[in-house]
């Protein structure tokens, strides 16, 4: 007896990556809204609760045999395990660009996190990716899997039709705001020296302001201070070329709306100031997110008081040379 075609279409079969519990929860429940909304979709834990000493190669070779659709949940993890050829992930990898040449409307490639190089295997690049990170997009995956049409095109035509050209919206994309801001809250003036109107050093405290603002816990991050290595007393890292240093602060627990405080000194002394005085200081993030920097000139941080003016200057070369003013 013939299978209706109804039915097959109902037959879905999602896979992925287990990167990690969360990952895994989220196919699941991604498996799970299918079934309510009436496809027959299913997936390893599903196929696993089903029998107790399943073949997962089996498993992988029959869902993508035997389903009308095939879901590709693509992740960071997914594309190195299938460049890779590694676990199951590769194997199916082998069979699906083998295969969907020759049934491109068989499968559906979705990303719960945007659409990025980065979760993309080479074997898959330059193909339609579903991104159900915006909601909208759910009504895309049910058309794809009820292969709906969601436009009804006419046959060509015998004459020619006249129209008025509409002008192109303007192209753009939502702004994503950073999930770390770090923003410069003072700079108190701190110890200096100044003998025979020559200036011997300037040192002055800079406190920063790290606002977590993003929806989740940064439970591990670090904040790299980079400026030029004369700046430093004590030995710290160097960059490649040996002219910056590079000072870390390792940190943890920073919730989402809070920030975090920390303070630095920089010093401009007789010794470093041709070295140092058209650099800039770097503030470098590092989390379990993008990295977020700044950069201020290092010029910025300080000011100057001359005899002969009413308002404080920023010190340059000569105020370290020769007796110009006071502080």
């Amino acid at each position: 007896m013939e299978q209706d075609s109804n039915e097959l279409i109902d037959k879905v079969f999602v896979t992925y990556s287990q990167d990690s519990k969360e990952h895994q929860t989220q196919v699941a429940s991604l498996t799970d809204l299918l079934r309510k909304e009436g496809f027959d979709a299913e997936m390893d834990i599903l196929k696993s609760q089903r029998e107790t000493a399943i073949s997962f190669k089996q498993m992988m070779h029959v869902g993508i045999a035997k389903s009308k659709k095939v879901i590709i949940v693509l992740s960071k993890g997914y594309k190195e395990k299938a460049e890779e050829f590694k676990a199951g992930v590769g194997v199916e990898y082998n069979l699906v660009v083998n295969d969907i040449v020759d049934n491109p409307q068989k499968y559906i490639l979705v990303s719960f996190d945007g659409i990025t190089n980065d979760i993309i295997p080479l074997g898959l690049a330059g193909r339609e990716i579903v991104d159900l990170s915006n909601p909208e997009k759910m009504q895309v995956l049910f058309q794809k899997l009820l292969g709906h049409q969601t436009f009804i095109f006419s046959e060509v035509g015998t004459s020619k039709p006249t129209f008025t050209s509409q002008p192109i919206p303007a192209f753009h994309l939502p702004i994503k705001k950073a999930l770390v801001e770090i923003e410069m809250t003072s700079v108190k003036p701190g110890n200096g020296s100044f003998s025979a109107g020559i200036c011997n050093f300037i040192e002055n405290n800079v406190t920063l302001a790290i606002k977590n603002c993003g929806e989740k816990r940064l439970d591990d991050f670090t904040i790299a201070i980079k400026m030029h290595s004369a700046m430093f007393d004590e030995e710290v890292s160097v960059d490649h070329d040996g002219q910056m240093g590079i000072q870390n602060i390792s940190q943890t627990n920073l919730f989402p709306g809070q920030s975090r405080i920390i303070s630095f000194v920089v010093r401009l002394t007789r010794q470093n100031i041709k070295q140092v005085i058209g650099s800039s200081v770097e503030i470098t993030v590092y989390s379990n997110e993008k990295p977020v920097t700044v950069s201020y000139p290092l010029i910025s941080f300080f000011q100057m008081k001359l005899p002969t003016a009413y308002q404080s200057v920023q010190p340059s070369l000569e105020h370290f040379e020769r007796p110009l003013g006071y502080f």
